[in-house]
């Protein structure tokens, strides 16, 4: 067996071993309600917006593949790359908090605390990925627009 056909197995490996171990280090951190809500209330009532933000992101990464893998998009094009992975990460988050709008700002940390526990990640954990989507999105659009002009 050559290296190129073991690579899947051994990135597999260690993309397993270090869930395992974010998991492990995670646990304390996880949020189990907010105010007088439990985690399950919290689910029942933000179930909707998980499963459609949870959707957008396989969506979006799906549609990313096939444009990467189609030739619509060049395959070494670091600026939609960006763009994927942004538009992937923001989107559940906009899907959990699009229904709160108005409602005011403890639902909205209510559906955030209930995508957090879905995802199985601290609340810090969602912010920095959050963080990390505006950067890329912000990061894809401009190489996009600037490149364009």
């Amino acid at each position: 067996m050559d290296i190129e056909s073991f690579r899947p197995f051994l990135t597999g490996a260690i993309g397993g071993l270090l869930s395992l171990w974010l998991i492990k280090h995670w646990a304390p951190h996880m949020p189990d309600g907010y105010q007088a809500k439990t985690a399950d209330q919290l689910m029942a009532e933000n179930r909707v917006g998980v499963i459609v933000g949870n959707t957008l992101f396989i969506g979006t990464l799906l549609v990313g593949v096939f444009l990467f893998n189609s030739g619509q998009v060049p395959s070494n094009s670091w600026s939609h790359f960006c763009l994927v992975i942004g538009v992937a990460v923001l989107a559940p988050i906009a899907a959990v908090l699009l229904p709160t709008i108005g409602k005011g700002r403890d639902r909205a940390i209510e559906a955030l605390v209930a995508f957090a526990i879905a995802q199985r990640i601290p609340m810090l954990g969602v912010g920095l990925i959050g963080i990390l989507g505006v950067i890329c999105l912000t990061g894809g659009l401009g190489s996009l627009l600037g490149g364009a002009g």
